[in-house]
C-alpha cells in the first residue's frame, strides 16, 4: 500500500491505496468525494443515515473505512473536528466551551477526553503553550 495524499481546501488527507492504482475505481472515488464531504461538514451532526442520504448508496458498499484509514468513520469526524478546534485554540479568543460546541462535540466533557486522548494535553494547556 502506498500513501496517498488528497489535498482539500483546508488539509491534506491521507489515502492509503494499493500503489499499482493509477484511475480512481468508483469505490475510491465515492472515498475521495466522501472525505471532501466530511471536511465540508464535520460541524454538522453527521449520523451514519445523514450521509447514507446524501450519498444516496450504504456506507457498507465502500470497503472498511477503517481498513484504508486506521480510523473508523467516526474517528475520522472527531479528527476533523479535533483539527479544527487545535486551530481554534491557537488563534480565537473563543472560550473552550464554545469552540467544543464549534466543532460540535454534544458536551464539554467528551471534547475534553478527545482532545486528552489526542493531544495527550488538555486543551487548557494547549491553548496556554499556544497563546495567540
Amino acid at each position: 500500500m502506498d500513501l496517498w495524499k488528497y489535498k482539500t481546501n483546508k488539509n491534506p488527507i491521507e489515502i492509503h491505496m494499493p500503489k499499482s492504482t493509477v484511475v480512481f475505481n468508483q469505490e475510491q472515488e465515492t472515498l475521495v468525494k466522501l472525505i471532501g464531504f466530511l471536511e465540508e461538514n464535520y460541524q454538522r451532526d453527521l449520523s451514519t443515515e445523514y450521509i447514507e442520504s446524501k450519498f444516496e448508496m450504504s456506507l457498507r458498499k465502500i470497503s472498511p473505512f477503517k481498513e484504508k484509514h486506521a480510523l473508523s468513520l467516526k474517528g475520522f469526524i472527531n479528527e476533523l473536528r479535533l483539527k479544527e478546534s487545535d486551530r481554534l485554540l491557537e488563534t480565537a479568543t473563543l472560550k473552550i466551551r464554545q469552540i467544543a460546541f464549534q466543532v460540535s462535540f454534544k458536551t464539554v466533557n467528551h471534547f475534553h477526553k478527545n482532545f486528552k486522548k489526542k493531544n495527550r494535553i488538555s486543551s487548557g494547556e494547549f491553548r496556554d503553550r499556544n497563546p495567540s
